[in-house]
C-alpha cells in the first residue's frame, strides 16, 4: 500500500473590486476562480468567456450539510467532505 503523504499547500485567488473586475474584464483561465472583495462573491473561468459576461457561483447547503454549487445556468450538488 502506498505511504500517505501530506503537502502543505496555500491557493491563491486574484481578487480585485467589481470596479476594477469590470474595467479589466479578463479572461481567466479554466477553472481558475476570481473573488470580489466588495460582494463577497466568486466566478470561475472557462478560458473563453470575459469576466463581466461569467455567472457568479453560489455556495449553499442544503438541509443535510452537502454542498451545492450554484450558477445562473445549472447547478451540481456534491456530497459533503467526510474526514
Amino acid at each position: 500500500m502506498a505511504k500517505e503523504k501530506i503537502i502543505k499547500v496555500v491557493i491563491q485567488v486574484k481578487k480585485d473590486s467589481l470596479e476594477r473586475w469590470e474595467k479589466n474584464n479578463p479572461i481567466l483561465r479554466a477553472g481558475e476562480p476570481s473573488y470580489v472583495t466588495d460582494l463577497g462573491k466568486f466566478k470561475v473561468g472557462d478560458g473563453k468567456t470575459h469576466w463581466v459576461d461569467l455567472p457568479y457561483f453560489l455556495l449553499e447547503t442544503d438541509t443535510t450539510s452537502n454542498v451545492i454549487i450554484k450558477t445562473k445556468e445549472s447547478w451540481k450538488q456534491y456530497d459533503k467532505v467526510k474526514s
